[in-house]
């Protein structure tokens, strides 16, 4: 009999659970750092399921948003808060994704940069997704995007080469996931001639706090970005593998900035005080080079000679705030912590440290920002970094910053005049007085130095000066057959974004429209394509003359 009573209660218990499992009434367990919304509002469906709740329906199926902030519009989407906090703008948006209930099945649409999962239990997984970006217009649609065969220059400076913005991009990192770069935003560079690209990433999106990816609070957390990182990786991996030269920058200019839901666009470094942020030590600069070398290590072997390492984009002392005064030795000391960390990996890529004062190429031997200010040139020399320990410096260079507006700053269309090169080369400090003192201090530090960041408008003057700069970097090109000399081993414009023009002066954009790639199954989904900026003629009016037309190989 007691047999029999607990075969029916088996029986009962299996029915019971039998009927719960195909009631209407489904559950969602957010177990991810998002928000997910109700987008088309459909009935029975939850309208928010914040991370680490549960949601239940008594819809069979769902259609979400997955969002970064808690506030969302149903015509504009996912928001956050501009750099004033004086609006919720457009931002924070992963992807949209469908649950089906019974079925227990997350679908994203094809050709997104995310995958979803939806187990028996109702838990729910967002993480990113490696996928082969295909064309999705044109003759080739449906096909693997591929680049063609990458130049090499045997004379003058060896890489040419774009910025390709947007995983440092100063939201929340799901607007940098938003512009993560595929071999799709490289392949008009590429038939031009370029054969390199700089990588800016940023600090805040390595690290997440514990239980949620948007928030990073502290420089040394122990929560790594997973689906941040791999995002990267995935990108240094396609382009390694196209031939391509890859500058990974870490674009913090020497600050560490609180990010998250609640800060949204409002934590770009450069605001430093407006926006908390804080100016790194040694111990975090080499604890976050740590995590990417280790993270970047199989590829940095693979690729010895096309992966470099730039250890920070533009540190700068804010002489207004005594809080934001970055000693010179002191950041020094900082990027010679970060190189060991690097080498504790076995990795002997180049790696490239940057100077203060915004990394100027201008004055770099002898004008300094401010009274009592130390020079870079006095700083950054082949003594002090032999007596700060690193002694093949063979595989160290340094990176420089040229802007042509009249403050160097890169915010102006209007570019400085000059009456000559010999006029261009003295106002700039490279010469004084008629000797070439930058040149000098390069091959007595027999300096590696690359050109990271210049631009200038699309004008006849600004073209000119831009001129002027690259007659210069090709006079003081790296000669291997000269190799204690130093000198220039490349450049890199600024920028390259596939979304256009978004406002900023013309010389930011630079690559041609594309429909054939990015469309409407694709990032960033609205079915453009790529974006020209208006900065685009640049490309033929001036660097065309240098590019593929001489030194190539």
């Amino acid at each position: 009999m007691r047999n029999k009573i607990l075969l029916i209660a088996s029986i009962i218990c299996a029915m019971t659970a039998k009927s719960v499992y195909a009631d209407p009434s489904f559950a969602i367990n957010n177990t991810t750092s998002f928000y997910l919304f109700n987008k088309d509002r459909a009935a029975g469906c939850p309208e928010v399921v914040a991370p680490g709740q549960l949601g239940t329906s008594s819809a069979a199926w769902c259609g979400f948003v997955a969002c970064a902030t808690k506030d969302f519009d149903a015509d504009k989407g996912c928001l956050e808060n501009n750099n004033d906090y004086s609006a919720l703008v457009e931002g924070g948006y992963a992807t949209w994704f469908s649950i089906s209930f019974g079925n227990h099945v997350a679908t994203v649409p094809d050709g997104n940069i995310y995958q979803a999962s939806y187990d028996a239990n109702g838990k729910f997984i967002l993480d990113y997704k490696n996928i082969t970006q295909k064309y999705s217009a044109g003759p080739n649609a449906g096909q693997p995007v591929t680049l063609a065969k990458v130049m090499s220059y045997s004379t003058g400076p060896a890489l040419r080469g774009v910025n390709v913005s947007g995983l440092e991009y100063d939201g929340t990192f799901l607007d940098a996931m938003y512009q993560h770069p595929d071999l799709p935003d490289i392949r008009y560079f590429v038939q031009q001639g370029m054969n390199t690209v700089r990588l800016p990433i940023r600090w805040e999106f390595v690290l997440g706090t514990k239980g949620n990816f948007v928030e990073s609070h502290d420089p040394m957390s122990t929560t790594v970005n997973t689906m941040y990182l791999n995002s990267v990786y995935d990108t240094l991996e396609k382009y390694l593998a196209s031939g391509v030269t890859v500058i990974v920058d870490l674009h913090n200019y020497m600050r560490f900035c609180p990010t998250g839901a609640a800060i949204g666009q409002a934590n770009e470094p450069t605001d430093a005080v407006k926006n908390n942020c804080q100016i790194v030590t040694s111990d975090q600069l080499a604890y976050v080079w740590d995590i990417l070398a280790n993270k970047f290590a199989d590829l940095g072997k693979k690729y010895p000679n096309q992966l470099i390492f730039e250890l920070m984009n533009e540190p700068f002392a804010d002489f207004s705030n005594q809080n934001q005064i970055l000693n010179s030795a002191d950041l020094l000391a900082a990027e010679v912590a970060a190189v060991k960390a690097i080498r504790s990996h076995g990795l002997d890529n180049l790696i490239l440290l940057s100077g203060n004062y915004w990394d100027p190429f201008h004055g770099w031997v002898d004008q300094s920002p401010q009274p009592g200010a130390v020079v870079n040139g006095d700083v950054f020399t082949a003594e002090k970094l032999t007596a700060a320990g690193i002694n093949d410096l063979s595989h160290i260079g340094i990176d420089m910053h040229q802007y042509l507006d009249q403050d160097y700053s890169g915010r102006s269309e209007v570019c400085q005049t000059y009456s000559s090169y010999q006029d261009f080369k003295e106002k700039m400090h490279f010469n004084v007085n008629g000797v070439d003192i930058f040149g000098n201090w390069v091959k007595a530090n027999n300096m590696k130095v690359f050109l990271g960041e210049f631009g200038a408008a699309d004008n006849e003057t600004c073209r000119q000066d831009m001129g002027y700069l690259l007659q210069y970097v090709n006079e003081h090109a790296y000669d291997a057959t000269k190799p204690n000399d130093g000198g220039f081993i490349g450049w890199t414009a600024w920028r390259a974004n596939r979304h256009g023009d978004q406002g900023f002066s013309n010389f930011n954009f630079l690559q041609a429209a594309d429909g054939t790639v990015y469309g409407a199954t694709g990032q960033p989904g609205n079915g453009l394509g790529i974006v020209q900026g208006h900065g685009n003629g640049l490309m033929d009016d001036f660097f065309a003359n240098y590019l593929t037309k001489s030194g190539a190989k």
